[in-house]
């Protein structure tokens, strides 16, 4: 038997002494373990759905009805791809009653935006980063912004230089980042 003490404590020098926390050495009481054939208190509490991509039969657990739609990893991304397919036009979330279908007109072309660009002096408006940062970064020249966001209005007080994310960040809250460009434009132009 174990080198243990009257009390059948281990006594020091023993193997199992060094465990260290509340419960070394010790089993759990009978009223914790489950006994044979018994089923822990979380079984079968839950649903058997459709896997929304495969159309595969899963069990999911109650706590995750709200969130488990797909069988597996591979078929959550081909149902996220397979839904963005349908997300386009009027359906999409960000749809602006098709103003982006519309073509720019003539005059904005590459010579005024190299001019704009020049005025700007080749620095995103928002962030600061240069056309040559830019372009060693992300691989593009700066874009030319509408600050109204209306394509036929290409005057030089509603253009600025952004770089490509806070051009797309702009996009979000238009009426903010409009009213703040008009200002800006306001303190630096007269």
């Amino acid at each position: 038997m174990a080198n243990r003490d009257s009390k059948g404590r281990f006594v020091k020098g023993h193997d199992s002494f060094a465990k260290k926390g509340m419960n070394a050495g010790r089993r759990n009481s009978p009223e914790t373990e489950f006994k044979k054939g018994q089923r822990p208190w979380n079984k079968g509490r839950g649903k058997w759905r459709e896997c929304q991509y495969c159309g595969k039969k899963m069990w999911v657990q109650r706590c995750l009805l709200d969130r488990k739609k797909f069988c597996s990893k591979d078929c959550a991304y081909k149902g996220r791809e397979l839904k963005k397919t349908f997300e386009k036009g009027d359906k999409h979330p960000a749809w602006k009653n098709g103003e982006s279908l519309n073509p720019y007109p003539s005059r904005f072309n590459p010579r005024l935006k190299k001019r704009v660009k020049e005025r700007d002096n080749y620095t995103c408006q928002l962030c600061g980063i240069t056309e040559e940062e830019h372009l060693e970064k992300v691989g593009r020249p700066l874009c030319v912004n509408h600050i109204d966001f209306n394509k036929q209005n290409c005057k030089m007080r509603n253009l600025n230089t952004l770089c490509i994310s806070c051009n797309c960040k702009v996009n979000w809250k238009r009426e903010k980042w409009t009213s703040y460009f008009m200002k800006e434009m306001e303190v630096q132009y007269g």
